[in-house]
């Protein structure tokens, strides 16, 4: 079996969380819902049923949920990579790649959704 280095920056761990996701520049009402696949310090992981409107390279406006004590955020990233499912039915993942000014919020978000979700306190 042939092993590939990790070109990985940051562990990921899963975390399903709702949200949702739309191209920088467009209305709410273009968003797409979503869920969370996994997350890391330096971005996440999304799956959408619908296909998404936009390719890589694309930035993007991320809104995920959670009750409090982490609430709302919002993060701006860029499409890394997209993904249809095997089966169409099963939708579309995506890796987003959180932009350098949003990291310092994310990873306060991240620490105060660790009290909800166990394994996020690992990223």
């Amino acid at each position: 079996m042939n092993h590939l280095p990790d070109k990985r920056a940051h562990c990921r761990n899963p975390a399903l969380i709702q949200g949702a996701f739309r191209p920088l520049g467009q209305t709410g009402r273009d968003r797409l819902f979503c869920s969370t696949i996994d997350i890391s310090n330096g971005g996440l992981r999304l799956r959408s049923q619908g296909q998404p409107v936009i390719k890589k390279g694309d930035d993007v406006l991320v809104s995920i949920h959670c009750d409090e004590p982490a609430g709302l955020i919002d993060v701006k990233g860029q499409v890394r990579w997209l993904k249809q499912r095997q089966r169409k039915n099963d939708g579309w993942d995506m890796g987003i790649r959180l932009s350098e000014a949003e990291l310092a919020k994310w990873a306060m978000w991240l620490e105060d959704a660790s009290t909800i979700y166990e394994g996020l306190a690992e990223v």
